[in-house]
């Protein structure tokens, strides 16, 4: 029913992507090679979708909707557009005999008519619902971006620059090995709407499929487009049943290779003991991996980076 499958590593996806932590937590991250991946309801956000997300619609709801939009097309100008569902038939039906004289007579008639068929639609949404629901309980991700010098993350999620940032390999073989793109909307993409499932009702609108439930997870405020943000997702094969599971649980701490990490960014206003301590960890665990020094860039509202061993570098790729 759900799918693992993601954007891959193609030629839009970056071969590396960067994570933003506190001092503590990257310390940790490091020590242990295991990072946090999180369940959409672990994230605090009150704009993200999750298990807790509210369906913010009963049937009643559905049902009054439902019949005002089907009345205002027997009186529409003109005929219902796209392939005929029951709803579309009776409608052109209903306008070629003028069966009803006012909207508000077509309202009375469709109230008694309809519930029974509303009530079916209803039993489907909650399905739909639970789907979602079971889905983002059970769904694991890890959130990235694709810069290393975004003043929004290192305050945001850098701990006001006291914190660092890891750089990770992506694609096959790699714990990151299907990222996919945040898209940035002025509208939220929420799991649905009273308006969408009465368009799907009067077959106006298809009724989405479990496959695309995680791109519930895949839309951010335009606000925040500058993060740049990417999102790996993990679905486990043995799904629980958030009914009878702890909903506290929201995350899962899993491996990844020394290898994996190809440098970590120090935030400006790191601490001395946690720079240390960072640079001792590199030493010891990832020879390979280099290691940058943020710095706040002269009459610039920039960061700048330097080696840690104290060479400039004049331009990082991504």
């Amino acid at each position: 029913m759900y799918s693992n499958k993601g954007a891959g590593v193609g030629k839009n996806t970056p071969l590396s992507l960067v994570k933003y932590t506190t001092a503590a937590v990257g310390i940790s991250v490091l020590k242990n090679k295991k990072m946090r991946w999180s369940a959409p309801h672990g994230f605090a956000d009150p704009f993200e979708n999750s298990a807790y997300t509210p369906m913010g619609f009963d049937k009643l709801d559905l049902t009054k909707t439902a019949v005002r939009s089907i009345a205002a097309m027997i009186f529409s100008r003109n005929d219902p557009l796209g392939e005929a569902n029951a709803i579309k038939k009776a409608v052109r039906r209903w306008r070629a005999e003028d069966r009803f004289h006012s909207e508000d007579e077509a309202v009375e008639a469709l109230s008694e008519l309809l519930p029974t068929m509303i009530a079916q639609r209803f039993v489907e949404i909650e399905d739909y619902f639970k789907s979602w629901v079971r889905y983002a309980y059970n769904v694991r991700v890890l959130c990235l971006c694709d810069s290393f010098d975004d003043m929004s993350s290192w305050e945001t999620y850098g701990d006001q620059h006291r914190g660092l940032a890891i750089r990770f390999k992506v694609g096959d073989g790699n714990s990151v090995d299907r990222p996919r793109r945040i898209a940035y909307r002025s509208q939220r993409n929420v799991v649905t709407t009273l308006r969408e499932q009465v368009a799907i009702f009067v077959g106006e609108q298809i009724p989405d499929e479990d496959e695309k439930l995680e791109d519930k997870l895949l839309v951010k405020s335009k606000q925040l487009a500058s993060q740049r943000e990417w999102r790996s997702i993990w679905l486990p094969k043995n799904l629980l049943d958030p009914g009878n599971a702890d909903m506290s649980v929201s995350y899962e701490d899993r491996p990844f290779t020394a290898g994996e990490v190809t440098a970590v960014y120090l935030g400006v206003s790191i601490s001395e003991a946690d720079r240390e301590k960072v640079l001792s960890l590199l030493a010891k665990d990832y020879p390979k991996a280099k290691v940058y020094q943020a710095e706040v860039k002269e009459a610039e509202y920039v960061l700048g980076f330097s080696k840690a061993g104290g060479s400039v570098v004049k331009e990082l790729t991504l």
